[in-house]
């Protein structure tokens, strides 16, 4: 057996199902045909805090200053990752080709890029059960929260001067710049890491109507949706 384990890991933030974006439910389903036989790990962030508590004392109280949803995924994903292991199976995105085929027997650390980019993506990556990357990954992002609210209490509370001419789109904007950078900080100093070629795994998300599209077209025998699957 491979030291990745066969295990999709799927993180929530809807807790009823009318409620997650329609690109999010078919993607999953787009992971899931390619990936028939991998377990699977599906659960909200909310459902994933309460269970991990434990193991992890610092997720809560980091999930409680997070200002973002994308950073409550962030979060909860390094956690589930290190706590089962597998492949990142993230909503924002679609596989055109199962993994199987791209993680090597002893790959314990695995990253692709979007495409159009030669550089890891916090969107795909596959980790060993365990692995020391995500609880750094975990601890890092902690601490930036931790710092930020610390910042926030020395100043007043943050609410002039300033500050207030950062705009909420610029700050969501540093927030996710600032993840990605973490991320590939800490893939690229990851003894044995491997990084797929861009776009090897993953198409970008279609939006909108295109979803359906993508569905309604005819599969050919040689196209990757039509490739022998996990």
């Amino acid at each position: 057996p491979r030291l990745i384990p066969h295990r999709l890991v799927v993180v929530s933030l809807a807790t009823l199902l009318h409620e997650v974006p329609r690109f999010s439910i078919i993607s999953l389903l787009f992971w899931r045909l390619l990936h028939p036989c991998s377990d699977l790990v599906l659960t909200t962030a909310g459902a994933a805090v309460e269970t991990l508590a434990g193991a992890y004392p610092e997720l809560a109280p980091a999930v409680a200053r997070a200002t973002s949803a994308s950073q409550v995924e962030e979060l909860v994903t390094y956690a589930l990752m290190h706590a089962h292991g597998g492949v990142y199976a993230s909503p924002h995105t679609a596989p055109n080709r199962a993994l199987d085929g791209l993680v090597g027997r002893d790959d314990r650390l695995v990253a692709g890029g979007l495409p159009g980019s030669s550089l890891p993506s916090r969107e795909l990556f596959a980790a060993q059960q365990g692995h020391p990357a995500m609880l750094r990954l975990l601890r890092a992002v902690a601490a930036r929260l931790r710092g930020r609210a610390m910042s926030a209490v020395g100043s007043g509370g943050g609410g002039g001067g300033a500050a207030s001419n950062v705009t909420h789109v610029n700050l969501m904007r540093q927030v996710a710049l600032a993840s990605d950078d973490l991320f590939l900080r800490t893939v690229r100093e990851e003894p044995g890491t491997r990084v797929l070629a861009p776009g090897e795994l993953l198409a970008p998300a279609p939006a909108g109507d295109a979803w359906a599209a993508t569905l309604a077209a005819p599969v050919s025998p040689g196209s990757a949706a039509a490739a022998p699957a996990s």
